[in-house]
């Protein structure tokens, strides 16, 4: 690897920008094909939303005692009528069926259970269905047919479960909507809930490293997040405007006619039957999403009441312009952001505040003090600024940031607490900022640290740091640009003094990075994760397999509910050096 000379930006930190030398010789001319097609990494496929669905029906069919084969379907054989429109040989398959008990609930949030199965030498159907918990009787309609289960609709509850307390559902979309899986049930059972899927990621993909974690009770219990509802400070509703609703809307303009036929704004659906009293009898709702996969949302009750302006703004631009419309798609980008100047019409005219829905010459925000307010925008490439921990954060609003930021301080406090390094005679603390975007972390932390340094692939993302790091006067931080898998020959702070930090996206991590880290050998490793399954497929990986993995041990795996009323959960591993 060779490093390119440090680069100061505007007095900034300095952001180091490294790039591997081509070691390999003159790069072959590829075919225009083989420049499209990329080689998956046997290692990132392990711990995809398919595998951990597999792994939950395993645990199904083990608990009841039955075979992969015993309830697989012809699925095959199920395109063919469906290809063939040959709908009442279909609605054998496609069925509604009643009485089914609910027996677990997936790490996705939806219910597991077992039906008869229509077809011959088959005992059992795995059916998954949403908004179900467990405990639940309940009738379904199966709509789709895979290989090892079908998926149904909820239809009505027949019997509830003992989690289910339907009167807590703060929604009016609530069982149709796919955004929130758990408004009818507790909060404390949601973080039972969340607890189990971090716990059954580790049984899934670290199963070298599941029984130490259990008989060492070294899952905790989830952390609760501050606010229950009202926490997302972005969302990206959609609408599809089929070209006969076009036609239709034209047409009725030319005839001075009023449009009766709206396209829906909001979220896809998850459910499209009505097992809700409320939905039954609501014949508005109904008629609104009668068509289309598509629901219609009016307000979004875990966002906040600025993002839920945006929306009835968004709706409201629909209604007036989709007849004119260029694209099928209406994609809507709603974000929160903060000024140090009270908002006004001009923002508005510059497409920089989304104003008020009953006024739009009014611009929509809150003011938080003197020198402080808070609003929305719809620009993505707008720069925009969210305040945490003290601390600014500016950075380009479709870009990454954490969307429920009244967490944020908790998951700093933990990382704080957990960055100390014990029975060393030094005083000084460092860390590394591992995947560290816009900085975040480091320099949230950079209070408590003698000295923070940032890695992150996206050169604009560091820069972003760096700029970040000035706009705080914060002088101990520093941040690198290259290949991540290489980044800590650049590192030059004292391993045993230091705290690496992990908080890569979805994807989890790689092979080659997690050997660096290896390599490097710091006295603490914290990984936070949004993706609790490609987490421990690393941690797996990183303690069984590299060199100095077996110099680790795990201190504990805690949940953090950065979406409250949702299937998703956070998890940050804490592992020390012996």
């Amino acid at each position: 690897m060779s490093a390119e000379s440090t680069t100061v930006i505007n007095d900034a930190p300095p952001l180091k920008k490294i790039k591997l030398n081509n070691t390999s010789g003159p790069k072959k001319p590829q075919h225009k094909n083989q420049k499209m097609r990329k080689i998956a990494d046997p290692f990132s496929l392990i711990g995809t939303y398919q595998q951990v669905q597999d792994k939950d029906i395993e645990e199904l069919l083990l608990n009841n005692k039955l075979l992969k084969d015993e309830v697989s379907n012809d699925s095959d054989f199920i395109r063919k009528l469906l290809k063939s429109q040959q709908k009442e040989e279909l609605a054998k398959y496609h069925r509604l069926v009643k009485n089914i008990e609910i027996l677990e609930v997936t790490s996705q949030g939806e219910g597991l259970g077992l039906i008869a199965s229509p077809f011959e030498n088959k005992k059992k159907q795995v059916v998954i269905v949403p908004f179900a918990l467990k405990g639940d009787i309940v009738n379904v309609h199966v709509h789709t047919t895979n290989e090892l289960l079908v998926h149904a609709d909820l239809v009505d509850v027949v019997r509830e479960s003992p989690l289910r307390d339907n009167s807590l559902i703060n929604c009016k979309y609530f069982g149709i909507c796919q955004g929130c899986n758990y408004q009818h049930t507790e909060y404390k059972n949601q973080m039972k809930l969340k607890k189990q899927t971090i716990v059954s990621a580790y049984k899934y993909f670290a199963p070298k490293l599941f029984s130490e974690l259990q008989t060492q009770s070294k899952f905790k219990e989830v952390v609760e997040s501050p606010r229950k509802y009202k926490y997302r400070t972005k969302i990206t509703p959609h609408a599809s405007i089929a070209k006969s609703t076009k036609r239709e809307a034209l047409e009725k303009l030319e005839k001075n006619e009023p449009i009766t036929n709206i396209p829906n704004l909001g979220f896809e659906k998850s459910n499209k039957h009505y097992w809700r009293a409320e939905h039954k009898t609501d014949l508005q709702l109904q008629e609104n999403n009668k068509f289309g996969s598509i629901l219609d949302v009016e307000n979004c009750s875990i966002s906040t009441d600025l993002v839920n302006n945006g929306l009835k703004v968004s709706k409201q631009k629909l209604i007036n312009e989709f007849p004119t419309f260029k694209n099928n798609q209406y994609n809507v980008f709603i974000r929160e952001k903060t000024t140090t100047t009270e908002p006004t019409l001009k923002d508005i005219e510059e497409n920089l505040v989304l104003p008020e829905h009953t006024n739009a010459t009014s611009p929509a925000f809150e003011k938080l003090d003197k020198d402080s307010f808070r609003s929305s925008t719809s620009n993505q490439r707008q720069t925009i600024q969210e305040i945490v921990c003290g601390k600014k954060f500016d950075f380009v609003a479709n870009e990454f940031f954490q969307i429920n930021t009244s967490i944020l301080p908790l998951v700093i406090e933990h990382v704080l607490t957990n960055s100390k390094i014990e029975d060393v005679e030094s005083k000084e603390r460092y860390l590394v900022d591992a995947y560290c975007g816009s900085g975040f972390i480091g320099i949230a932390c950079s209070d408590k640290m003698d000295k923070v340094l940032g890695v992150e692939v996206s050169e604009r993302a560091a820069k972003s740091a760096a700029e970040n790091a000035k706009l705080n006067n914060i002088e101990n931080c520093k941040f690198i640009a290259g290949d991540a898998e290489k980044i800590f020959k650049e590192v030059d702070i004292p391993a045993e003094l230091t705290t690496v930090i992990m908080d890569p996206s979805r994807k989890g991590s790689n092979q080659g990075f997690l050997d660096q880290l290896s390599a490097y050998s710091p006295a603490k490793i914290i990984y936070i994760s949004c993706n609790v399954n490609t987490q421990a497929r690393d941690m797996e990986y990183f303690l069984k397999e590299t060199k100095n993995g077996d110099l680790y041990v795990i201190d504990h795996v805690t949940g953090f509910d950065f979406f409250p009323q949702t299937h998703h959960v956070e998890s940050v591993i804490v592992l020390s050096k012996k």
